[in-house]
């Protein structure tokens, strides 16, 4: 038997035996009595309206047989946030979130005014609105990371100022926002006199709603542009200056014990000097509940950086553990579409969210 051979029956019987450990106790969790008095106590104690106080902790474990990423394998801590929110008198609210871990530790600083439920609108720093997955809570995507394309091409995290809204009882939501174009950890600045300008309108088709509350299909389409003069873009590490255009659309249907999702996006980065690049990337996602606290996935991803040298496919498969209704695990293999055996990932993330 060969070396790649042997790498690949042990990454295929380490997933098995996780897999197999995570089942056993998620079938034997839902026999079991539902009630989580310390939770409930804990939502008692911090979550009001006018002041509400979360966590989000993960720690990650990476491991590759011929690891290629920088580092080595092993263990670290993904997150520790602290979240505040709360709702003022007169329509005004804000929300706060850090990360102990990062740099800059401030995530979001927006304070808000709600004139009516067409018509909020926001200021500080937050997420532009582009990409579903992007906006989505980091305790709450799919699998231990975001897809390649939503992380290299989505605006993040702006300066700025945003409205927003739901029309038609809920059948449609939008986004419009007006920010810096840096993101926060490029400075706290604009980088010129120019500004991004982004928009997502998502739709909700009342045909596709059901039973449960999070049966329901949202269609969503994205678009972006700004002229930047230093800002850190695929393709520019050390900077990028001129027009960029993005555009982006998504979809997200829950149904029963499914899921099936989409996104794509495609970004022309036109700089004041050197060739156009378009970058673009999407995914597929398919999950099955297999009870009702354990979760299967596959998802088929793709990016192409248009750097000059081209990424492989890559296919993960996922599994997610909810013991209770604070705490998550997940375990994700992804398997790249060229390659060896070596080069595919075993992550591990191990959660607790309130």
């Amino acid at each position: 038997m060969s070396i790649s051979q042997r790498h690949q029956r042990r990454s295929a019987i380490l997933a098995l035996g996780v897999m197999a450990l995570l089942i056993a106790p998620s079938v034997a969790h839902t026999q079991e009595s539902s009630d989580e008095p310390l939770l409930e106590e804990l939502k008692r104690t911090f979550k009001k309206q006018s002041l509400s106080v979360g966590a989000l902790f993960q720690t990650v474990g990476v491991f590759q047989w011929d690891r290629a990423l920088p580092g080595g394998n092993g263990f670290s801590i993904a997150n520790m946030r602290l979240l505040i929110s709360g709702e003022l008198d007169s329509g005004f609210g804000y929300f706060f979130q850090t990360n102990f871990i990062g740099s800059p530790a401030i995530l979001d600083a927006m304070m808000y005014y709600t004139v009516a439920p067409a018509l909020t609108v926001d200021a500080g720093l937050f997420k532009a609105p582009f990409s579903r997955e992007l906006l989505t809570f980091a305790g709450n995507i799919d699998f231990v990371d975001r897809s390649r394309v939503a992380t290299a091409l989505a605006p993040g995290r702006q300066i700025g100022v945003q409205a927003r809204g739901s029309l038609a009882e809920g059948m449609f939501a939008y986004r419009v926002g007006v920010f810096n174009g840096p993101r926060i950890v490029e400075g706290n600045i604009n980088d010129n006199d120019q500004f991004l300008y982004v928009a997502r309108l998502a739709y909700y088709p009342a045909a596709f709603r059901g039973p449960n509350e999070s049966d329901q299909l949202e269609v969503a389409v994205n678009a972006g542009y700004s002229e930047d003069e230093d800002v850190l873009l695929v393709g520019f590490p050390d900077g990028f200056a001129g027009q960029r255009v993005l555009i982006g659309a998504d979809a997200r249907l829950t149904r029963d014990a499914w899921l099936v999702a989409a996104e794509l996006i495609a970004v022309w980065l036109d700089p004041d000097e050197g060739s156009q690049i378009e970058p673009f990337g999407w995914h597929l996602t398919a999950g099955y509940m297999m009870t009702a606290k354990s979760q299967v996935l596959l998802r088929w991803e793709k990016f192409e950086p248009d750097t000059g040298s081209s990424t492989a496919d890559q296919f993960i498969l996922g599994y997610n553990l909810w013991p209770t209704g604070a705490t998550e695990v997940q375990v994700n293999y992804v398997i790249p579409t060229s390659g060896g055996a070596g080069e595919q990932l075993l992550l591990l993330n191990a959660q607790v969210s309130f």
